[in-house]
This record gives C-alpha cells, sequence and structure tokens, in this order.
C-alpha cells in the first residue's frame, strides 16, 4: 500500500511537470523571437525601388535608358510637364515634389534619320537625390566622394541665379553638376566612351 501512494505521487509530479513546460511554451509563442532571426535585407523592400531610382552609367537613369525610343519613355514617365523640339532635338522635363523642393527628371533626344525616324535619348538628367548609382554616388555626394568613385574631369563651368555650377565628365558615361558647396545637384547619364556634349536645347 505504501509503495502504491509513492508511485501514485510521482506519476502526479510528473503531470504537474509536464503541463507547467506546456503552458511556457505556449507563453512564449507570443514573444517577439525577430532578434535571433537572421534578415534578408531585400525582403521589406519593393524591388522596384532598386530600378526605378538606380543610376547606371552609360546607359540609363531609373527606367529610362540611353538610345530609347522617347514614346517608350512617355509611356512609363507619363507625358511631359514641358517640352521644346527644333532641328530635329527634343528635350523633355518631369517635376516632383520631394521634401518640399522641386526635383526634375529631363532628357535630350535626336532624331534617327530615315523613312520613319523616331527620337532617342542622348542624355538623361536627374535632380533628385533618390537616384543612386550601385556604389551610392548621386544628387548630395561631395566632389571627394565622386572622385574615388569614378575618374573624372571637369568640361565646363556655368553661373545660375544663386550658383556657380561645374561640369564633371566621367568616360563611363555619367556627369556630375558641382556647385558652390562642392556638392553634386545634379546627375547626367550619357553615352558611354564619349565626352558628355552640348544640347542644342538647354536640358536644365
Amino acid at each position: 500500500m505504501k509503495n502504491l501512494k509513492i508511485g501514485m505521487a510521482l506519476v502526479f509530479c510528473m503531470g504537474m511537470g509536464l503541463l507547467s513546460c506546456t503552458s511556457n511554451t505556449s507563453k512564449n509563442s507570443n514573444v517577439d523571437t525577430t532578434a535571433n532571426t537572421p534578415i534578408d535585407s531585400g525582403s521589406n523592400i519593393n524591388a522596384n525601388d532598386n530600378t526605378d531610382f538606380e543610376l547606371t552609367p552609360g546607359v540609363a537613369a531609373g527606367k529610362t535608358k540611353i538610345n530609347e525610343d522617347t514614346e517608350e519613355v512617355f509611356k512609363v514617365l507619363g507625358k511631359p510637364d514641358s517640352s521644346d523640339a527644333a532641328m530635329q532635338k527634343m528635350v523633355a522635363f518631369w517635376f516632383n515634389e520631394q521634401d518640399d523642393i522641386k526635383h526634375s527628371t529631363s532628357i535630350y533626344a535626336v532624331r534617327d534619320t530615315g523613312e520613319m525616324p523616331k527620337a532617342r535619348v542622348q542624355q538623361i538628367r536627374v535632380t533628385s537625390p533618390k537616384f543612386k548609382t550601385q556604389n551610392g554616388i548621386g544628387v548630395s555626394s561631395s566632389l571627394d566622394e565622386i572622385k574615388k568613385a569614378y575618374s573624372i574631369h571637369k568640361i565646363q563651368s556655368f553661373k545660375t541665379v544663386n550658383n556657380q555650377l561645374d561640369v564633371w565628365d566621367s568616360n563611363d558615361g555619367i556627369a556630375f553638376e558641382i556647385g558652390n558647396e562642392k556638392e553634386c545637384t545634379a546627375v547626367i547619364i550619357h553615352k558611354k566612351g564619349e565626352e558628355l556634349k552640348g544640347t542644342y536645347l538647354p536640358l536644365r
């Protein structure tokens, strides 16, 4: 009889221990364990963000590409907010507000010759700091940072109402407008292997 009581007591204790473990597991299921979970740095980033604002020297600014038919550009960016055309050349501008500052994307295009000529993009200029190269260079980058990333040389200087701008170019197909503070105020994508050329119509 004594042995039976001891056995029942052991079974009771084991049952309580099991119940306690189950209870703890249930409570812990609501605890945030993300701190111990590896994070995929791109899992919360819209895949389009990387392409919409990526500067690729000699190739593209976002989804606008060098040598692209302007009709295709309009399909993506929509109708330009402003445009001008003359002598088989065209410029078009799109504006957007960001942090109470008006930024622009503009293109310079030249029309092909032939029976069915198309106006093709030769230069793309952007002023929004959202646009970045893969190595993080863009508007607001310092001249020193740009020089570390690209081999550049100054090709032009001009004055605006409030600024003195120097244009620094790279044969990689990317140029930078540098203001008084020695920071980039605009980036221009153009054909690789060529020096940035003047445009027949103003691009800014």
